[in-house]
């Protein structure tokens, strides 16, 4: 592959050429509108180096190496969903690890992505039902509630972490579904978790214009409410009509936006 002399001068300044420029080239050139705004990035990220301790070129080397694996699973393990999620979230445990930074893991997406990739996640993943499970696992009956809040960024981060937990803490490979080869056609899928800051994330959701009178009568007399206000597990039913193409870019956009905001701010 051919590259400007700029691009070159900068790698090989920077220890790096052939194989190495190749490859890091040919994957972000695909997030960039045009060479130009791609190479500003690299020169962000390969400026004032030794005073980030070389953080910003370990980002965005591990965004490459993580996200190609997403994009490679299928490879492997056709249309497992939940593996490359696992990939994804280590992706965003593993920048926030480097930067040092004291945000918030949920807030990945909330604090990094442009609005139009944040609507894209909002307008294309609904959870719209949320039932209780009995101790075996099995749904309680006929017992659940029709849940039709905004989804939230914040949630939508959950609901990756968790998945990642119920591949490697559970073995499930298989049961989540997350992306969506039609966007015109929703895809059925669902999530089992007992965790509190899931349900505290949709609580909060749901209560977000209420006045303190109105959020104590809820807290008191809602079903939806004494749900998220239980120790037990939910399963959540969503509607998804991600694609994982579109999907892709976005993270990678905004894992670019985050490695940019650490070189910014530091």
């Amino acid at each position: 592959m051919q590259h400007s002399g700029d691009i070159n001068q900068l790698f090989e300044s920077v220890g790096f050429s052939n194989e190495y420029l190749n490859d890091t080239v040919t994957f972000y050139n695909e997030y960039f509108d045009n060479d130009s705004e791609m190479n500003v990035f690299f020169e962000e990220v390969f400026a004032d180096e030794s005073r980030l301790n070389y953080s910003p070129r370990r980002m965005m080397n591990r965004v490459r190496y993580l996200v190609s694996l997403a994009q490679d699973i299928d490879s492997i393990r056709h249309e497992s969903d939940a593996l490359k999620v696992v990939f994804f979230q280590s992706c965003i445990e593993g920048l926030h690890k480097l930067s040092k930074s004291k945000a918030l893991h949920n807030h990945f997406f909330l604090d990094n992505s442009t609005e139009t990739d944040g609507e894209y996640i909002k307008n294309h993943f609904e959870i719209f039902n949320i039932a209780p499970l009995k101790n075996d696992g099995e749904l309680d009956g006929e017992v659940s509630e029709i849940y039709n809040s905004d989804m939230t960024l914040v949630l939508f981060a959950e609901v990756l972490k968790e998945t990642r937990n119920i591949v490697l803490h559970e073995g499930d490979f298989w049961s989540v579904q997350l992306f969506n080869a039609r966007e015109d056609c929703g895809l059925l899928s669902s999530i089992q978790s007992s965790k509190k800051y899931i349900k505290d994330e949709i609580k909060n959701s749901y209560l977000q214009y209420c006045d303190e009178e109105t959020r104590t009568y809820f807290e008191k007399h809602d079903t939806l409410i004494k749900f998220l206000n239980s120790s037990g597990d939910l399963l959540y039913s969503f509607n998804t009509t991600l694609d994982f193409q579109k999907f892709t870019a976005i993270f990678v956009r905004t894992c670019i936006n985050f490695i940019r905001n650490f070189i910014s701010t530091n």
